[in-house]
């Protein structure tokens, strides 16, 4: 999970569509998803970014694929100076709902 928060808040829209672009290519990628954040009224909910990104592997040797892409360090390359702030959090999971 990735919250991103960019130095032009509008380039919100570009990011997504360069997510979309880089990403699905990437053979260790399951799933993604990529959005803003919803004004939803609760106070507890930290809207503090303007790209939220979730990517999802089999495993972490997956993730640590993913890292290395030349894709990925593609969509880094573009993006890393014109934000902010990435807050970055690897998920484990032992087992998956639906």
């Amino acid at each position: 999970v990735v919250l991103i928060t960019l130095k032009t808040p509008r380039d919100a829209t570009a990011l997504i569509e360069d997510c979309h672009r880089l990403l699905p290519p990437i053979e260790t990628v399951r799933t993604w998803w990529v959005g803003i954040p919803v004004d939803t009224g609760r106070a507890a909910v930290d809207d503090d970014y303007e790209v939220g990104l979730c990517v999802g592997f089999d495993d972490e040797a997956g993730l640590q694929a993913y890292l290395e892409h030349p894709l990925h360090l593609e969509l880094v390359g573009i993006w890393r100076p014109k934000v902010d702030q990435f807050r970055i959090f690897d998920v484990g999971t032992t087992s998956i709902g639906r």
